[in-house]
């Protein structure tokens, strides 16, 4: 299914809904179901995945207002560098979105906004046919 327009409300819309899945999943608390070795990857790994995917999207809600974050790779830019920023503070003893320094999570704040890019630019852009002409 094609949506021929996208408004800002739909952008918004869409954004929001994502928002809302990714916090469904950390208050159902998914991980929960996982066995073993899964259990502990989801642990270590979910939350630098998913957080940052809910600050790209967060980025996307308000591009239309913010000439500066249009363009797709600003935002992945964005919420990249805040994620990273926090993981570099984290090694310096100051916490702001977690307590322990690992340098694998800055491959999974990657990870997250590469696939909310991919998301943003191929999967919604396949189904709202002017995504991100907007």
């Amino acid at each position: 299914m094609i949506i021929r327009e996208t408004s800002n409300k739909t952008r918004t819309g869409i954004s929001i809904a994502i928002l809302i899945l990714i916090a469904l999943v950390f208050t159902f608390r998914v991980g929960s179901y996982l066995d073993d070795q899964w259990y502990i990857l989801y642990q270590s790994y979910a939350a630098d995945i998913l957080v940052p995917i809910a600050a790209y999207f967060m980025l996307c809600m308000n591009d239309h207002q913010f000439y500066f974050i249009h363009k797709w790779y600003l935002k992945a830019i964005i919420a990249f560098i805040v994620m990273t920023t926090s993981e570099v503070l984290q090694y310096f003893d100051i916490y702001f979105f977690g307590v322990t320094f690992d340098p694998i999570d800055i491959l999974m704040y990657a990870f997250g906004v590469l696939l909310a890019s991919f998301i943003d630019r191929i999967v919604l852009t396949k189904i709202f046919f002017k995504w991100n002409d907007m």
